[in-house]
């Protein structure tokens, strides 16, 4: 199988209208990863526990106008139908089950915030494959970092790297920290790498860069500010706190401003 077939273009991606949230930022990195008439927006709504849903019917409302706004003129997609739910997080799961998308993007933290859902929730046991976008993407990055360690998130992160520096034709750099001493157990966390780097290797269009060093976090928000996009690969490891994504990511975005 040839390297662009292995890396095909997102079919179909599903992005989220939440009462309350603007949804520019996931729509926004949405239309540079592939055509609007391949994404399909759904509109939700939130009602806690001592609100009847019947009382959602003007923010369903609100909803329905807004992603009217949005398709008007375009060739986005959209469910006619606004679900009003006590737990909107779980409607949507069921949407994703029935449409069955390639991606799902939302915009962090306020798109989860919105649904009532926790990150760590949402890593632990996602319903498909996620991109969770931070700040709105600048509108023609010319320099992508792509942070790899291998795992079960990297074919998507490198995919979804391929699409946006096509899109914009930017650059597109895959960053790898190894410790600097090498030991046996060191060796054995770094194998999942090792796979990555064999399809890196076979994709000329991606810059390779590896760096030694024994902190990681500290080593890629040094080399995050030389770049418009940072794209960071998250599992649902366990964290200290519900809303964290893990040490490596909540570092760089606590310590970075730009996309991610």
């Amino acid at each position: 199988m040839s390297n662009s077939r292995r890396f095909t273009p997102f079919r179909q991606v599903l992005v989220p209208v939440v009462h309350g949230v603007d949804p520019d930022s996931a729509l926004t990195a949405a239309r540079a990863i592939t055509e609007d008439n391949r994404i399909i927006l759904v509109g939700l709504c939130r009602m806690v526990a001592d609100q009847s849903l019947s009382a959602g019917s003007l923010r369903a409302r609100q909803v329905r106008a807004q992603i009217g706004d949005l398709v008007a003129a375009t060739e986005l997609r959209r469910r006619a139908r606004v679900r009003v739910s006590h737990e909107p997080w779980e409607e949507l799961v069921q949407l994703i089950g029935s449409i069955q998308p390639d991606l799902l993007v939302l915009g962090w933290p306020s798109t989860l915030e919105a649904l009532g859902i926790e990150a760590s929730e949402v890593l632990a046991r996602p319903p498909g494959d996620i991109v969770l976008v931070r700040g709105t993407l600048v509108p023609a990055p010319a320099h992508i970092l792509l942070a790899v360690r291998g795992g079960p998130q990297a074919g998507l992160a490198v995919r979804l790297g391929l699409a946006l520096s096509k899109a914009s034709r930017a650059e597109l750099a895959a960053l790898h920290t190894r410790p600097t001493a090498t030991s046996v157990e060191e060796s054995r966390r770094d194998r999942p790498f090792l796979a990555l780097d064999r399809v890196l290797a076979g994709l000329p269009e991606v810059k390779r860069l590896e760096i030694e060093s024994d902190d990681p976090a500290a080593t890629l928000v040094e080399q995050a500010g030389g770049y418009d996009l940072v794209i960071l690969g998250v599992t649902g490891q366990q964290a200290a706190a519900s809303s964290s994504l893990g040490f490596v990511a909540d570092r760089l975005l606590e310590e970075t401003s730009g996309n991610v």
